[in-house]
């Protein structure tokens, strides 16, 4: 693929999920935006079945081979609220060029703001507005796992065993996996392997 020549993958990359807010249809989005940890975030729009209002979800795609969904949201980020919303499409996206404004761990919690990404967007069909965005993951070098870090993760790289009891806990995978595979390539854990 070099840009002008595509070749489909006859694969579709997100499906409608029944009970979810993509339960009928699902729309292209904005570009897929690089993340610190090299895999993308990608916005789409999508329509419940129960009316016919669009809203935008979000994926993370891998950073070597973006037709694999990493993590997909059970819930939109942006939903038509008042009676007269119908269409909440997300057309453009792009980093904030001035970064997260200081007080980001009041919008996402504190727990979140060492590893915070922000974006700037538009959205509409109607009527237009813009959007912060932001990205992030917990990054606690406090929490541990009870499996010595001998069995699940090889420390390769001496900036990061701090990072490595996280590749086993279930509450951080997949991204905490990508992380230490990418930037460390600490984990060894079997569930990262996917």
């Amino acid at each position: 693929m070099d840009g002008i020549a595509w070749t489909s993958t006859s694969t579709p990359l997100l499906y409608p999920r029944p009970y979810h807010f993509d339960s009928d249809s699902i729309y292209v989005g904005t570009i897929p935006l690089s993340l610190k940890t090299g895999d993308f975030l990608f916005l789409y729009s999508a329509v419940n079945s129960d009316d016919d209002r669009t809203r935008t979800g979000w994926t993370i795609l891998d950073a070597v081979n973006p037709t694999i969904v990493i993590q997909r949201g059970n819930e939109s980020i942006m939903s038509p609220k008042l009676d007269w919303e119908q269409d909440i499409y997300l057309t453009s996206i792009l980093p904030d060029p001035y970064g997260c404004p200081s007080d980001v761990g009041d919008i996402i919690g504190s727990d979140f703001v060492s590893n915070a990404e922000c974006f700037i967007g538009v959205y509409g069909i109607y009527e237009i507005g813009a959007v912060r965005v932001v990205s992030s993951w917990i990054d606690d070098n406090s929490l541990s796992s009870t499996t010595p870090l001998s069995d699940t993760c090889a420390d390769v790289d001496s900036t990061c065993p701090s990072m490595a009891s996280q590749c086993s806990l279930s509450a951080y995978q997949p991204i905490m996996c990508k992380y230490c595979q990418k930037t460390c390539n600490l984990c060894k854990n079997p569930k990262c392997n996917n």
